[in-house]
């Protein structure tokens, strides 16, 4: 069984950012295009491409995503094939592209594979997915072995108690023996957590909450490691059913670091272009030394 943990505080946009530093000490960022182009097993397509951002600046995330591009997906069945027209959404986070014909039945699909084409500024970016993976649902989350009634729920979570051996909280999920492998993210969804970050690391940076990322190949349950929920609030674990260009894209990864090179499929710009199905659970963290 392969495991690599990563344990980061950074952003989802974080993810592929680089910068670096000339002889004088002044950071220099390296802007570079950045394909996130999850597909989502059983929804509408949608991709988001945006640009880097220096990790040691406060910046916006809806400022970051690159319009004017030309998108197309290629939803891929054998020798057959279908074509989608993407377009910018104007709802969602700059960048954000959707299928643009609202009668077509642009769900993503398991067993299928996927191809992107980008054309952007003079820049043409590709990828092709592997099979998309297979749907993923929690069985159930546990505390100290107890059955949570309602973990799905963000607004009515169980409380577990920061350090406390004895109430480690757990999830499991139904396996299938077609997926590549399985991702979790854990995050801090309060919205002062910010703050509380920027002042306790000194850095400025924008910030959505802790991240922590953990792939595996075989399990179908995961205990959440004390290190990776150490501010109080509510808590949101992830669990993807990988395909493939995604587990590999975070076995490598490390982010906020140039000099990390993940495994990714896209050419021409960073990212990576993957087709996975997530579920997800939520728990409250109590602290009570704060």
């Amino acid at each position: 069984m392969t495991k690599r943990s990563i344990i980061i505080f950074l952003t989802f946009a974080a993810l592929w950012l680089t910068a670096g530093c000339d002889n004088s000490g002044k950071e220099e960022l390296i802007s570079e295009l950045v394909l996130q182009g999850y597909l989502y097993v059983n929804k509408p397509m949608s991709v988001r491409l945006i640009r880097t951002a220096p990790i040691n600046q406060f910046y916006d995330e809806a400022g970051v995503g690159i319009s004017g591009a030309a998108v197309t997906i290629w939803e891929i069945s054998g020798p057959d094939s279908t074509a989608f027209t993407l377009t910018e959404d104007t709802t969602a986070l700059s960048g954000t592209y959707v299928v643009a014909d609202p009668e077509a039945d642009d769900t993503v699909r398991s067993g299928r594979h996927y191809a992107i084409r980008v054309e952007t500024n003079g820049r043409t970016i590709t990828a092709e997915t592997q099979v998309a993976a297979p749907p993923i649902r929690l069985d159930s989350c546990r505390i100290a072995g107890r059955l949570l009634a309602d973990f799905r729920n963000p607004d009515v979570m169980d409380t577990l108690w920061y350090n406390d051996p004895d109430h480690p909280y757990e999830v499991y999920w139904t396996g299938h023996p077609d997926r590549y492998g399985t991702t979790i993210f854990i995050e801090n969804i309060e919205s002062d957590w910010y703050a509380d970050w920027r002042e306790l690391s000194g850095h400025t940076a924008y910030t959505y909450s802790s991240i922590f990322i953990w792939t595996m190949l075989t399990n179908n349950s995961f205990e959440v490691p004390w290190i990776t929920v150490g501010f109080e609030g509510r808590h949101r674990v992830r669990v993807i059913s990988s395909d493939e260009p995604c587990f590999e894209y975070y076995q490598t990864v490390f982010p906020g670091y140039a000099e990390m090179s993940p495994e990714t499929n896209v050419r021409g710009a960073l990212g990576v272009f993957c087709a996975i199905d997530v579920d997800t659970a939520y728990f409250y963290l109590n602290d009570p030394d704060n």
